[in-house]
């Protein structure tokens, strides 16, 4: 690793009195000394006091407390122009040396009786009010618990208002906010995070991040076995366009909505992303769009769970969703894969494959417009209607789609469609799907689609194995 740094001197043996220029600042835990070599370090504390635009601080391994007393309103606050750098040895070392890894650099709430969070630092990390020259890289931020009165009751692992902070490198586990954000809580910020781990965290609102009127960039950010109790098991976006980039949920939970991800309001763009094994007690157990149009390319929700919308919840909007895999996801109500109402979606180039549901096993679109194009529904199962796909009051334009082997329990095994408006199918195929009763491939009640260019072959059901008109 090679990294140069100029205009910055080591000032070894120098004074922080007076006109001095930008220089290096050594910390260790629970040193006590002038700051200037790693011979005479000083705790981190000191070093942030003693830091001025354009300095660095180099932080040895170990565990570092925001403070000795039990004053929980205590945190280790960024500076504009200060870049605090963890992962060095623990005696110390030059740049080549570093590995946050090999020297894990905790930054710990647990101020008060060791393993008892109730004495807990309310946030161990702040950084508020600053630019992206507030650098934090190489550390991992555990031990907050915010259970305050507000604000001092979300953020407990980091809290930025008005800032943009830049986060590298960094590891969020075991932080717990009473209200929002138990990793991170950002309020009308821009922060940076690249290559950062959310894991174990837990909140109300935002179990990993909880991001309002923010525009935050996250790249290579991992979100595992985190909780809401409410909504945004990984993340919960606000009025917020984040932007998200080689982003994985894994294993979050939600009590609510959005086991993995949530966003009301939001138009985020995704790319490169992964969700799987997200659960949530209501909508969405991949993700959940509430009044929002993100735009996600190339990515998987698989093994997913929820009541409704397994993978994914929309409601209102227009989600642009291209090059993007379902598959083994599983709602107990409706919409295996999606479930939408009132939302106006987009799919390109797009396959659902065993997903599950009792109606609508790879979509379920209520009072929506669904545009398809270049989509698969393959292997997806429902023990009611519509195992590929069931469209209640809704609109479609779908051209380029196959429906094959997808089953289901009582009618419409490849689609089923319920008083569908003004809708065209176009150069599709339906093959060896299955209905118990009506509809092998499609089912249609109340309902005037336009079918041009379509291939039925090798569908079954008690009642048109092809397809199973009533009232359309």
């Amino acid at each position: 690793m090679v990294c140069l740094f100029f205009g910055i001197n080591s000032a070894a043996g120098s004074s922080l009195d007076g006109e001095r220029n930008n220089i290096i600042l050594y910390a260790k835990p629970g040193a006590s000394g002038d700051c200037l070599s790693w011979e005479t370090a000083c705790d981190l504390q000191s070093a942030i006091a003693a830091s001025t635009n354009g300095d660095q601080i180099h932080a040895s391994a170990g565990t570092y407390f925001p403070t000795t007393s039990s004053d929980r309103m205590i945190s280790f606050v960024m500076k504009t122009g200060v870049a605090i750098y963890g992962g060095f040895p623990a005696s110390g070392g030059d740049w080549d040396s570093r590995d946050w890894e090999t020297n894990p650099t905790i930054l710990s709430g647990d101020i008060g009786a060791a393993g008892d969070l109730c004495d807990n630092s309310y946030r161990v990390v702040r950084g508020n009010s600053v630019d992206s020259t507030a650098i934090l890289d190489g550390f991992t931020i555990t031990a907050g618990y915010a259970d305050g009165a507000s604000p001092a009751d979300s953020g407990a692992g980091f809290y930025t208002y008005l800032g943009s902070p830049t986060l590298t490198n960094i590891t969020f586990v075991g932080n717990t906010a009473q209200a929002k954000g138990g990793g991170i809580y950002s309020y009308e910020s821009n922060p940076v995070l690249t290559n950062v781990v959310f894991e174990d965290n837990s909140a109300e609102y935002g179990g990993g991040l909880f991001n309002s009127k923010s525009y935050s960039t996250l790249t290579d950010v991992s979100f595992s076995n985190n909780s809401a109790t409410m909504h945004g098991g990984g993340m919960y976006a606000l009025a917020s366009d984040p932007t998200l980039t080689g982003v994985e949920f894994v294993g979050n939970s939600a009590g609510e909505h959005g086991g993995g991800l949530l966003h009301s309001d939001c138009d985020s763009i995704i790319s490169d992303v992964t969700f799987s094994n997200n659960t949530a007690g209501r909508f969405g157990g991949g993700m959940s769009n509430f009044s929002s149009s993100p735009t996600i390319t190339n990515g998987s929700f698989d093994n997913n769970t929820a009541t409704t919308g397994g993978a994914m919840y929309n409601q209102y909007g227009a989600p642009t969703i291209t090059d993007i895999t379902f598959s083994n996801n599983i709602a107990t109500d409706y919409g295996g894969g999606i479930y939408g109402e009132y939302a106006s979606p987009t799919f390109d180039n797009c396959t659902f494959d065993n997903n599950s549901s009792p109606h609508g096993g790879g979509i379920y679109s209520y009072l929506g417009t669904q545009t398809l194009t270049n989509v698969t529904f393959s292997g997806n199962t429902v023990t009611g209607k519509g195992g590929g796909m069931y469209s209640y009051e809704s609109s479609l334009v779908m051209n380029d789609v196959t429906f094959n082997d997808n089953t289901a329990g009582i009618l419409g095994g490849g689609m089923a469609n319920y008083k569908l408006l003004d809708s065209e199918i176009t150069y599709s195929c339906f093959s060896g799907n299955t209905a118990v009763d009506y509809g092998g491939a499609m089912y249609n009640v109340d309902s005037c689609p336009v079918l041009s260019y379509l291939s039925f072959s090798s569908n079954s059901a008690r009642h048109g194995g092809g397809m199973y008109n009533y009232h359309s």
